[in-house]
């Protein structure tokens, strides 16, 4: 399936485990580089080296609790080149 996504960059919250793992690793494979939000930075790293090893995407951890309160504006702040266009 080719997505038009490589060469963009998405956030992914809860992207540790679950839903959220799977969709990151589902748009890495089409080439879509990878902001991963997760609370537990063990498992952002499990997933960031999954998904480099295949090659061609890059994968920013961010350890962060989007349930506290001002969290998703400091998302928002500090990655504001997220590509918005999917």
């Amino acid at each position: 399936m080719n997505l038009d996504l490589a060469g963009k960059t998405a956030l992914i919250t809860g992207a540790s485990k679950g839903i959220g793992a799977a969709i990151a690793k589902r748009i890495a494979a089409e080439g879509c580089n990878i902001v991963a939000v997760s609370r537990t930075k063990a498992d952002l790293d499990k997933l960031r080296q999954e998904v480099e090893a295949s090659g061609g995407v890059h994968v920013t951890p961010v350890v962060l609790d989007v349930s506290q309160s001002g969290s998703a504006d400091s998302l928002a702040r500090d990655f504001s080149k997220i590509d918005t266009s999917f």
